[in-house]
């Protein structure tokens, strides 16, 4: 389930330690599912909350990617964030500053490392990163499963069943 602050503020909190020039979808997109599936794995959950999809070139963040074009494109009913984003093409610019108070200590480590290891990388190489076991496991333009990205991570049985089990009592009480 998406948590609309955590994933702007750690969108935020990326575009502010890239250089203008890695800005750009692709790059962002693997950054946050490097943190994501690292996060999972040593704490039991996401930090964005984001679905991810599996594309041609790697995961995306379903949501944010919705965002990203919705902006891109003016879309009324993302006007919201075009005060946060600017996005012309494919690249991103901040509009403001992320607020940490919205990530916690685990998040922001995570973040770090994801961008550390990540920021250098070509389009290709990290194409090449993001293709494994969550994105072979998964059908084209299909959300990536969690069973998938436990495989990924190697999340043992017992642990996965806790965070399945308290995923879906989440859900049921979203609106």
């Amino acid at each position: 389930m998406v948590d609309e602050s955590r994933l702007l503020h750690s969108l935020l909190y990326v575009l502010g330690r890239l250089d203008q020039a890695e800005r750009e979808f692709h790059k962002i997109f693997k950054i946050l599912w490097f943190a994501d599936i690292s996060h999972m794995r040593d704490w039991g959950r996401f930090i964005t909350g984001d679905d991810y999809i599996k594309m041609e070139y790697g995961p995306v963040p379903s949501y944010l990617y919705d965002i990203f074009k919705g902006v891109r494109n003016k879309n009324p009913d993302f006007a919201k964030y075009a005060q946060i984003i600017s996005v012309q093409g494919y690249r991103v610019a901040p509009l403001k500053p992320a607020d940490l108070d919205n990530l916690s200590e685990s998040d922001i480590e995570k973040l770090n490392k994801s961008i550390e290891d990540n920021k250098g990388l070509s389009m290709g190489q990290l194409t090449d990163k993001s293709h494994g076991v969550a994105w072979k496991k998964s059908e084209d333009n299909q959300q990536i499963n969690m069973e998938s990205i436990f495989d990924e991570v190697g999340m043992p049985s017992s642990e996965r069943k806790l965070i399945l089990e308290s995923e879906a009592f989440t859900r049921a009480f979203a609106r």
